[in-house]
């Protein structure tokens, strides 16, 4: 019963709001303790007003795939 529940939540949702949490609290720490957030697939530092873009976007990243994830484990869990 509970891996057909576990079947009905999209594991790409689940994957994503893993990997975007991890992504934002690693960008928002480096962002606090170092001031800079750097891009290591491009070898970029983004700092200041650049690195707003990157902590707004991955925040924003961060909302809609919890958001998803937390629709989808409702609606498995109301098909019961």
């Amino acid at each position: 019963m509970i891996i057909q529940n576990l079947k009905k939540i999209n594991l790409w949702i689940a994957f994503m709001a893993i990997l975007s949490n991890y992504l934002a609290y690693t960008w928002w720490s480096d962002y606090l303790n170092l001031g800079y957030v750097f891009d290591g697939k491009h070898g970029i530092t983004f700092s200041g007003e650049s690195a707003y873009g990157h902590l707004i976007a991955i925040s924003l990243l961060v909302l809609i795939s919890n958001y998803f994830l937390i629709k989808s484990a409702i609606n498995a869990s109301k098909k019961n």
